[in-house]
């Protein structure tokens, strides 16, 4: 009998022990994600395949994911399809369009959303990137 109760009181003095916080939330940020940053793009061009790169964001430790909230074109109208054209990575934030793309030439501004569990950011021009002929 001493045994069981040697027993119970080790178990009972580690389940005290243990504190509910063990696994804290408190280690992430609650805040939106801020400083949305992608490195600048340099040759772009219309009919090849297009990839912006990785970006760097803010956000307090937490993981985040991305969607395009808006694209527009500084020099048209931009069409649906042209808008369609363009697909982010949601888990990296990479931006794409692919090869045989009909894009015209001019500079598309990206409106990026950016998301965590707790919180979200929209970006309104946190992407750039400007199509231009390629050189035959």
């Amino acid at each position: 009998m001493k045994k069981v109760y040697l027993v119970f009181l080790i178990f009972a003095s580690l389940f005290i022990a243990c504190e509910e916080d063990t696994f804290r939330d408190e280690e992430f940020s609650k805040e939106p994600p801020v400083e949305l940053n992608y490195a600048e793009t340099v040759n772009a061009f219309i009919g090849e395949a297009f990839n912006s790169g990785i970006p760097v964001v803010e956000a307090g430790g937490n993981k985040v994911f991305y969607a395009i909230e808006d694209v527009r074109a500084q020099g048209h109208e931009i069409t649906y399809d042209e808008k369609q054209t363009f697909v982010i990575d949601a888990t990296n934030g990479a931006i794409t369009a692919p090869a045989g793309n009909t894009l015209s030439v001019d500079t598309y501004d990206f409106d990026i959303k950016v998301e965590t569990i707790y919180a979200e950011a929209v970006f309104e021009n946190g992407y750039s990137v400007t199509f231009e002929t390629p050189a035959e």
